[in-house]
């Protein structure tokens, strides 16, 4: 297999997973109801739509729903105290031991960050929204757990595994970036799976998914769909990095979808790892100065400007103490105190669309701040460091 890779196996699957919808159900019900997991009387956060675009006149079956959500691999939050799959590293050293992800603000990190139950709540968040199409980040137990889930659900899914994946160093499986729709709804026409995008005439790894679903409800033409992962940690570096990967993949993404003859219809979802805007850093009594410019996401508003965001960008929060009422958009909240993270809230993942071929009319807001536990994310009742978010959409062509 290419690079240092360590994908889950079919031949590893879990002794008790679920066998039918059923089941799969039944096992978030006792998640939700039963006194083993810890999580009892957590339920979810509660979440709230608001209205987009309204449109009226659209036949149901050009109506579609659409997810974004970034899992939280277990390889990047497992129990110091557990055993990994992997006793040694990709380069024959020992594996680092694992440290919950540095979420060291988690009152009890052996329930909120227990696998066992968190995946569960991952499909309850997928289960209660009954989005068409899925676009999941940092999955890194595809084939012995969610792709088999998924299928039971009535989702088809393809995974692309990262390369030089994270979580290796910690003895665990290699994540990557999925994107599942509903068998029911849609044919897979085309896919692409390659891993890597060409950048100047040079190749950049980018961790992604791209292939053309066609619908099956009515006569629809082809659209593409892509779901990415870009490069981490905020740094004037790594945005950089962001905008060869971002400015490559959205070449090669137009390229495909009019190579199998889905014009400009596209989707893109994807963890970006960066801010709508430029970054600031305080400079002592309430001054700020350049930290680093925005590249990433201007880039796609100046270079492809049918592409837009589905979520207002205008909205999205800056930090944990922003008290700008208007900034109420954020797609993460988390503590760390390692590294001298600290508190971060800020808006870093994306659902584009084409607005010539689709029209967004509602969205999921985050849960409101006042409700947010002290601990942030993950928590109780929530699985994830990223909450999902998802976005109601029109075929208008």
């Amino acid at each position: 297999m290419e690079g240092d890779l360590r994908p889950s196996s079919v031949d590893n699957i879990e002794s008790d997973l679920p066998s039918s919808k059923e089941e799969v159900l039944e096992r978030i019900r006792e998640v939700k109801t039963g006194s083993e997991s810890g999580l009892k009387d957590y339920p979810l956060y509660p979440r709230r739509w608001m209205e987009v675009n309204a449109t009226s006149g659209i036949e149901s079956a050009k109506k579609i729903r659409v997810m974004q959500f970034n899992i939280l691999a277990e390889g990047l939050s497992a129990d110091p105290e557990r055993k990994p799959p992997f006793e040694d590293e990709r380069a024959g050293k020992k594996a680092d031991s694992s440290t919950w992800g540095n979420f060291d603000s988690i009152e009890e990190p052996k329930v909120v960050l227990n696998f066992a139950t968190r995946k569960v709540r991952i499909l309850e968040e997928i289960v209660r929204n009954s989005p068409d199409i899925v676009a999941l980040q940092e999955m890194d137990r595809y084939h012995d757990y969610f792709g088999p889930v998924l299928e039971h659900l009535g989702y088809e899914s393809k995974w692309s595994c990262k390369l030089d994946s994270p979580s290796l160093k910690f003895g665990y499986y290699s994540d990557g970036v999925c994107i599942c729709w509903k068998k029911d709804r849609f044919n897979l026409e085309a896919e692409a799976m390659d891993n890597s995008v060409e950048f100047e005439g040079k190749q950049v790894a980018v961790n992604h998914v791209l292939l053309t679903l066609k619908p099956k409800d009515w006569n629809g033409v082809p659209f593409v769909c892509v779901a990415t992962h870009l490069k981490a940690k905020a740094t004037s570096e790594n945005e950089q990095k962001r905008s060869k990967q971002i400015t490559a993949l959205l070449t090669k993404v137009t390229d495909f979808a009019k190579l199998h003859n889905a014009g400009e219809r596209i989707l893109l979802c994807g963890d970006f790892n960066c801010d709508p805007f430029d970054i600031y850093k305080s400079k002592g009594e309430g001054g700020r100065e350049l930290d680093y410019k925005a590249i990433c996401v201007p880039h796609i508003q100046e270079s492809f400007p049918n592409i837009q965001s589905a979520y207002p960008l205008e909205n999205a929060a800056e930090n944990a103490d922003d008290a700008d009422s208007s900034k109420w958009l954020w797609t993460t909240w988390k503590k760390r105190s390692a590294g001298g993270v600290g508190e971060v809230k800020h808006s870093i993942d994306y659902i584009y669309y084409d607005k010539n071929n689709f029209n967004c009319t509602q969205i999921l807001l985050p849960p409101d701040p006042e409700y947010v536990m002290e601990h942030r994310l993950p928590c109780y009742k929530y699985p994830s460091d990223h909450i999902s978010i998802v976005a109601d959409f029109d075929f208008i062509r």
